[in-house]
C-alpha cells in the first residue's frame, strides 16, 4: 500500500508555494491542488515523498524570486539610464556644475577630517577598540602588585578609617539590615507588571565582610546557572563619607548607596561558560575593589569608606527560536518586521533581512524569507534545516555565525 502524505505536510506544501493561496476545504481538493502544484513545476518524481516534493517546491520558489530578482535589478537599471539621459539632456551644464561642487566640498570634508585625526593628541586606537578580556587584563596588570589591603577588622569591607566611627556604625548598621535572610535578597521588592519569568537578568544579592565571601558567592552563582552560558555584571553597596565645612567647623556626615542596575555598566561584563571565567571574574572584582580604595585615598571632600554588599547581575541567553506573534502590532509602525515561521528560524529569517533586504520596488514574501533562512542555516551548519531544531544559541552559536559569515553581530 502506498503511503500518502501527511495532511498536515500537503498544506505546509501548498503554502509553501503560495503563501497567499486560498486553501480547500475538503482533503481529497487539497491534495488535487498539492497534485497541480507539482504538475506546474514539472516534477516527476516520487509524489508519496514529503521530502523530494518538498525539495523540488522549495527550488522552483528560489528559481522563481531570483528570475524576479534579476528583472527588478534589470528595470532599475533601465530607469537609472532614463533619469541619467533626462537629466544631461535638460540639464548638462548644471548637472556638471553640481558635480564638481560637491567633488569639491567632499574633498575638503575628508582632507580636514584626515588632520583632524593625525593631530588628535595622545590618540591610541588600541583602547578605542578594546574587548573585555582586555580590559579586564589592563586592570589586573595595573593592580596586580598592590592589591586591595583590608583595614581593620569590621562586618564590612573598610577602604579607608572613617572620620567619625559612631555616625558611621550607626549608617552602616542601617545598610546591612536591608539584606533579608529569609528570601536573601533586599527586604523591598520593586513593583512592577513583568512576569519574573520572562525577565532576562537573575538578580544576586548580599552584604560582604571580606573578599573571600565574594568568592564564595560567585561561586555559588556558577554552581547554580551553569546549565547554560551567561553573563555577568555587578555593582557594590557603598558607604559613602562627606566633609563639609561651616566656616571653620568640619561637619562629617554619612550615608549608604545600594547596588544600582545602571551603575553596573561602568564595570566590565563577561559571559560565564566555564570555571575558569568564574575565576577570571574574580580576579577583576578584587580589582575593581583594589581601583575603589586608590581612588578613595586620592579624594578628601566625598569618598566611599566602605563596601558592605554586592549585587551581581545573571544575564540568560534565550534561544532565537520561533517568530513573536505579539509583534504583528509593530509592524504597521514599521518598528518591526513579522515573518510569520512555526519553526525555530527567527534569528536566520532575521539575517535575511540583511541578506535580502526590503525596498520600495521589492518586499519579499515570508515563504522567501522563510527558504532564504534555511539555505543560511546550511551556509553555517552544513547540513539541511530540520523540525526538531531548538534555536540558535546566541552563547554558543555566535562565534561560529561570525566566522562563517565575516560580520560584525
Amino acid at each position: 500500500m502506498t503511503t500518502k502524505i501527511r495532511l498536515d505536510k500537503v498544506q505546509e506544501l501548498i503554502r509553501l508555494f503560495d503563501p497567499n493561496t486560498i486553501m480547500p476545504i475538503s482533503e481529497k481538493d487539497q491534495r488535487t491542488k498539492l497534485s497541480q502544484i507539482l504538475t506546474q513545476i514539472n516534477y516527476f518524481g516520487k509524489r508519496n515523498d514529503e521530502q523530494a516534493v518538498e525539495l523540488a517546491i522549495i527550488e522552483h520558489v528560489e528559481k522563481q524570486l531570483a528570475e524576479q530578482e534579476t528583472q527588478i535589478q534589470q528595470q532599475r537599471e533601465q530607469m537609472k539610464t532614463k533619469m541619467r539621459q533626462l537629466i544631461q539632456k535638460e540639464f548638462p551644464q548644471q548637472e556638471q556644475r553640481h558635480e564638481h561642487q560637491m567633488e569639491h566640498i567632499n574633498e575638503i570634508h575628508n582632507r580636514q577630517a584626515l588632520e583632524d585625526f593625525h593631530n588628535t593628541p595622545n590618540l591610541n586606537l588600541d583602547s578605542m577598540f578594546k574587548t573585555h578580556e582586555e580590559e579586564i587584563d589592563e586592570l589586573h596588570q595595573k593592580y596586580m602588585n598592590k592589591p586591595f589591603h583590608q583595614v581593620g577588622d569590621n562586618n564590612v569591607i573598610i577602604l579607608c578609617d572613617a572620620a567619625d566611627d559612631a555616625k558611621f556604625n550607626i549608617v552602616k548598621n542601617k545598610a546591612l539590615e536591608r539584606f533579608d535572610n529569609n528570601t536573601q535578597t533586599l527586604s523591598f521588592q520593586v513593583n512592577n507588571n513583568i512576569d519574573p519569568r520572562e525577565k532576562p537578568t537573575i538578580p544576586y544579592y548580599r552584604n560582604l565582610a571580606n573578599l573571600d565571601q565574594l568568592d564564595t558567592f560567585l561561586d555559588q552563582i556558577y554552581r547554580k546557572e551553569q546549565r547554560t552560558a551567561f553573563k555577568v555584571r555587578a555593582d557594590f553597596g557603598t558607604i559613602i563619607e562627606t566633609a563639609e565645612y561651616d566656616g571653620n567647623e568640619q561637619k562629617i556626615s554619612y550615608k549608604y548607596v545600594l547596588p544600582v542596575d545602571a551603575n553596573s555598566e561602568r564595570r566590565v561584563p563577561l559571559i560565564i561558560k566555564s570555571q575558569e571565567n568564574i575565576v577570571e571574574y574574580k580576579h577583576y572584582m578584587r580589582d575593581v575593589i583594589a581601583n575603589m580604595q586608590e581612588r578613595t585615598q586620592e579624594d578628601t571632600h566625598q569618598k566611599i569608606v566602605a563596601i558592605f554588599s554586592v549585587m551581581i547581575w545573571v544575564y540568560k541567553f534565550s534561544l532565537a527560536g520561533a517568530a513573536i506573534p505579539s509583534l504583528q502590532k509593530h509592524i504597521k509602525r514599521r518598528e518591526v518586521y513579522y515573518v510569520e515561521c512555526k519553526q525555530n528560524l527567527c534569528f536566520f529569517t532575521a539575517y535575511s533581512f540583511i541578506t535580502m533586504p526590503n525596498s520600495k520596488e521589492k518586499r519579499w514574501k515570508d515563504s522567501s524569507r522563510i527558504a532564504e533562512g534555511k539555505r543560511i542555516f546550511k551556509r553555517i551548519y552544513g547540513k539541511e534545516f530540520d523540525d526538531s531544531y531548538q534555536g540558535f544559541n546566541f552563547a554558543t552559536d555566535i562565534d561560529e555565525f561570525i566566522d562563517k559569515e565575516q560580520i560584525n553581530v
